[in-house]
């Protein structure tokens, strides 16, 4: 199944607020306003030169950065195939990536310390469903959070 692309003038492109009532996928989301409007810059700036969004694959990505806690600020990416790519680094280089791939699939990509520091930084690989990896937040919730975020601030 191809994915399903966003064009100009599509609603799912509509900043929150939605302009004049108009629906939005941006519309009732609990994403901090940085990281939408990171989002929708990438979206219009892909849209604008002709590139592949891929609907499917934002729709996963809204719903992820929803479901799953952090407070660390993750880089955002558009991707030349129109997936989008989520991905939050610690001070020490753990890293974890998740591109979501639409289908509900998620191709995630993990970087963890291991317990010698002469080794290397361990590596994972999963593709999986969206679903799965978002219940494994356990195992990677520690490069998500930022043990030094105050929320009142």
């Amino acid at each position: 199944m191809q994915a399903s692309n966003i064009q100009l003038g599509d609603p799912a492109l509509a900043s929150a607020p939605a302009q004049a009532g108009a629906p939005s996928l941006f519309d009732d989301l609990f994403v901090r306003p940085e990281i939408l409007n990171r989002i929708y810059k990438l979206q219009e700036n892909a849209v604008e030169e002709g590139e592949p969004v891929s609907r499917e694959s934002f729709i996963e990505m809204l719903d992820f950065l929803e479901r799953v806690p952090f407070t660390r600020r993750p880089g955002l990416f558009l991707l030349d195939n129109g997936n989008f790519r989520a991905v939050w680094r610690t001070e020490d280089n753990e890293q974890a990536a998740f591109q979501f791939r639409g289908n509900a699939i998620v191709h995630c990509v993990f970087f963890y310390k291991r317990d010698s520091q002469a080794l290397p930084l361990s590596r994972e690989t999963v593709v999986d469903l969206v679903d799965r990896v978002a219940t494994r937040r356990a195992e990677f919730a520690h490069i998500l959070t930022d043990p030094a975020y105050d929320p009142a601030s």
